[in-house]
């Protein structure tokens, strides 16, 4: 993870979802779990957001503020 963070990492179910913004091109979600044994990468997705879009989850979805929108990811398992 980058050093200049610009948005507040959540955590959510055990897991930590951050913003780290290296360079725009770049900026993806990523979903880390945390453990006093490991720090573990469990995947990334570019949302195409703007620097500094904060992420926020509510009833297990993902809120991302957009260029010019907001994006919602489900993060649910299927069938919840």
């Amino acid at each position: 993870m980058s050093s200049a963070e610009s948005s507040s990492p959540i955590l959510a179910d055990g897991k930590i979802f951050a913003l780290p913004e290296e360079n725009e091109d770049s900026l993806f979600v990523l979903m880390y779990r945390a453990t006093p044994e490991k720090f573990e990468e469990l995947g990334r997705f570019n949302p195409h957001a703007g620097p500094g879009a904060s992420p926020s989850i509510v009833g297990g979805k993902l809120y991302l503020r957009l260029q010019d929108s907001i994006a919602c990811y489900d993060l649910r398992a299927e069938g919840q």
